[in-house]
């Protein structure tokens, strides 16, 4: 029997049957009052619940504290988020995210006041010593100033300067409050409110006298510094600084008592009446609702310059509320292991672990975000709602309904087929009054190329509408999982089926390395300092990995890694390859985005144009290509690149986010990439390498093995580059750099340590 007559006999024999959906859970019923097309969407990961929420310094970072002491911020500058790493410590009591270090500040119940080493509790320095923060500790929202009572006496510490103005305090202070400018602290002590400038340095108290609930600095529309002082449960009393003090202007009065308030200026003031936000001009009677929800509101503050919204509820849930349509534009979510965004436009951002926990649910069946990756994808799509300046959109979104995907109605496994000793994939799709795009064989998480397609049938009966294909495959010894899923239109895949298998033999397998470095360039001002060094250093770490067969390392440098000499040593690594096989290739030198692409740059190329770039330079198209022809089991995809601005001014970092994610959620590599757009200034004598290979390397040398099993898998070294390059790129250079790091939903060991 041939293997067209099995597909066609398929395509007759075609069963009816869908995947189940599964349940979600806890955050669900909070987020369905909020999203667009609540009935599609589902969080399948439980609820973390939140602790506490703090904003940090200069507004960059939004904390979300857990109740086991896990710590997530959302980063506003990068929109995504950042794990902060190991628990918070029993003694904290307040941590303050911190813009300029990217770090934390952070205060303990000893009343001692340290800075960390990046994102983590390690102390870096200590700002105030024991007792310094004994009653109360306080931050301003923009100025790198801090301010802590105790032992008493009344301190601010400016991070930057190092200075210290103290004042003596003779009763316990019981709140702070500081300006955004840093110079103004408010605080209450001894049942009095008062305000110490720092400028003097001297302490006024406000009048009239008596205790005073929360006290809030503000600017009106002038720019006059202002304060409120909630003097009752219902009441603000309201003052301005005239040059010597606080001078009571007005007052404020509430409906009902407010859970929280927050000024934006004498325009506008915000409060929350248990799941409901109002607003009304500052001193006036009149107020409306601008927004009414399920759970308490925990925060709120203007985005993009203007009059839009971020809202944080208690669930830890950010909500972006436009003030044109008073709709939510994008909503922001958490996940039991990472985070995404989504729009109304259905576009979605996140982590590889928050796309797979986050579904849009169609006709009753479950589709993870990362399955409208191909239309839908948009790296740093937060940005485009709370960032300056504005960003434009890389992918058009949609309108309406969500088109259905083909679901997968048939997988059959043909061993020795026909006598000739091939194993063949058979598959059959199925989806109503929509064509099916496509039908995509995964083994063992690695996309089969097309080129081992022997098949491909359609056949439509009434409504339906199918499509049957047979892929060639070439299994490892030990344990297989083929994964097939069909493609629909907008490029949404359908739900994924599995079956598992066995072949006989021990598992085992050889490495085949790739190790290319560049530092010279045919125009002078492309050359580097460590991308030789780094490449270099990554081809001696592989060459001493252990748990392999055996370990082939190939390395090109400089003017021998022209475009030919690149594909031809992959291609030579992809072809020695067999089943059981690894392939990890490490790049590092220019990488540039042009015309939606992204390209290694030669050092070949002589004029800085997109023409000689495309020409003379090797493509990610070609990369994946090459490599995809493999019958390797696993391969991993390194690229430590930076973006000369000097080639295409106007790409940003997103491009290349976006290209490394679609490369490897296509072929099933893992790709791990330094994504950044400058030309060399992440490369530093402190560090002996460019940002991305210290931590890869650290990494690989057994850092990133959490669980101490002495291998270092996929997901291990996704997760600590992750958490690592921001930090170290900050701490030892003071740049952002954000880190692609995908690893494929079939985890698997990249270095054995023993």
């Amino acid at each position: 029997m041939t293997v067209r007559v099995v597909v066609l006999a398929i395509v007759l024999a075609i069963g009816a049957g869908t995947l189940p959906g599964r349940a979600g859970a806890g955050i669900n019923d909070i987020i369905s009052d909020f999203l667009y097309y609540q009935e599609e969407l589902k969080v399948k990961a439980p609820a973390r619940p939140i602790a506490d929420i703090v904003a940090g310094v200069g507004e960059r970072y939004l904390a979300l504290i857990d109740t086991d002491g896990a710590v997530r911020l959302w980063d506003f500058e990068t929109g995504g988020q950042v794990a902060v790493d190991g628990r918070r410590p029993p003694q904290v009591r307040a941590i303050f995210p911190n813009q300029r270090g990217a770090n934390l500040i952070v205060a303990e119940a000893s009343g001692r006041v340290y800075e960390t080493a990046g994102m983590s509790f390690a102390t870096k320095a200590t700002l105030l010593a024991a007792g310094a923060a004994g009653d109360a500790v306080a931050m301003s929202p923009r100025a790198p100033v801090l301010a802590a009572a105790g032992g008493g006496r009344l301190q601010v510490y400016n991070l930057v300067t190092k200075q210290t103005v103290a004042v003596p305090i003779k009763d316990r202070v019981t709140g702070l409050s500081v300006s955004d400018d840093g110079r103004f602290v408010a605080y209450e002590a001894g049942s009095v409110a008062w305000v110490l400038d720092a400028d003097r340095p001297a302490s006024l108290p406000l009048e009239p006298a008596g205790p005073a609930g929360k006290i809030r600095f503000y600017y009106d529309s002038a720019g006059a510094l202002g304060l409120a002082r909630q003097d009752s449960p219902t009441h603000l009393t309201l003052y301005k600084f005239d040059g010597r003090g606080f001078a009571r202007t007005g007052d404020h009065a509430f409906g009902s008592s407010p859970q929280e308030f927050w000024i934006r200026d004498d325009r506008q003031i915000y409060w929350t009446d248990k799941n409901t936000l109002h607003a009304s001009a500052l001193g006036a009677a009149r107020s409306k609702t601008v927004f009414a929800g399920k759970e308490p509101i925990a925060h709120v503050r203007s985005v993009k310059g203007g009059d839009d919204l971020l809202i944080v509820h208690r669930s830890g849930v950010l909500v972006v509320l436009g003030a044109k349509t008073g709709k939510i534009v994008a909503t922001a979510i958490s996940t039991e292991n990472g985070w995404a965004v989504i729009d109304s436009s259905k576009r979605y951002d996140g982590s590889s672990s928050g796309g797979r926990e986050i579904a849009w649910v169609i006709q009753k069946i479950d589709l993870d975000l990362e399955k409208f990756a191909r239309h839908f994808y948009e790296p740093g799509l937060l940005l485009r709602y709370v960032g300056q300046p504005q960003i434009a959109f890389a992918s058009a979104g949609h309108q309406g309904p969500i088109p259905a995907p083909p679901s997968i109605s048939e997988v059959k496994l043909l061993e020795n087929v026909a006598g000739s000793g091939r194993t063949v994939v058979l598959a059959t799709a199925r989806n109503i009054k929509e064509d099916v795009s496509g039908i995509e064989i995964y083994l063992n998480g690695k996309r089969v190329s097309d080129t081992a397609r022997i098949t491909d049938e359609t056949a439509r009966k009434d409504d339906l509408k199918f499509r049957s294909v047979g892929f060639e495959i070439h299994p490892a010894s030990g344990p297989n999982t083929v994964a097939v899923m069909g493609v629909g239109r907008l490029g949404i895949e359908g739900p994924t089926k599995e079956l598992s298998f066995d072949r006989p033999g021990a598992p085992s397998g050889a490495l085949h390395a790739v190790a290319i470095g560049i530092d010279q360039y045919g125009v002078a001002s492309l050359k580097l300092g460590y991308a030789r060094k780094d490449a270099g250093a990554m081809a001696q770490l592989l060459r001493a990995s252990k748990g392999y067969d055996r370990v082939a390392v190939s390395e090109l440098y400089d003017a021998n890694a022209t475009r030919d000499a690149v594909l031809a040593t992959l291609r030579s690594a992809a072809t020695a390859a067999l089943p059981g096989d690894a392939v990890v290739v490490y790049l590092a030198g220019h990488g540039i985005g042009i015309r939606g692409g992204w390209y290694f740059l030669s050092p070949a190329v002589k004029e800085v144009e997109e023409d000689e770039i495309v020409r003379l330079s090797v493509s990610a198209e070609q990369i994946a290509a090459t490599l995809r022809e493999s019958k390797a089991s696993r391969i991993v995809l390194m690229i430590d690149s930076c973006n000369s601005g000097a080639a295409v001014k106007d790409v940003k970092g997103l491009l290349q986010n976006r290209v490394y994610t679609q490369l490897g959620r296509a072929t099933g590599f893992a790709v791990l990439a330094a994504a950044r757009q400058d030309q060399a200034a992440l490369e530093r004598a402190t560090l002996g390498h460019g940002v991305f290979t210290a931590a890869t390397i650290a990494a690989l040398s057994g850092a990133a093995d959490r669980n101490g099993d002495g291998r270092v898998t996929a997901r291990e070294l996704a997760a600590y580059l992750s958490r690592q390059i921001p930090t170290l790129a900050t701490e030892h250079l003071n740049e952002i750099q954000i880190p692609v790091a995908y690893a494929p939903s079939e985890d698997f060991v990249i270095r054995s340590l023993r």
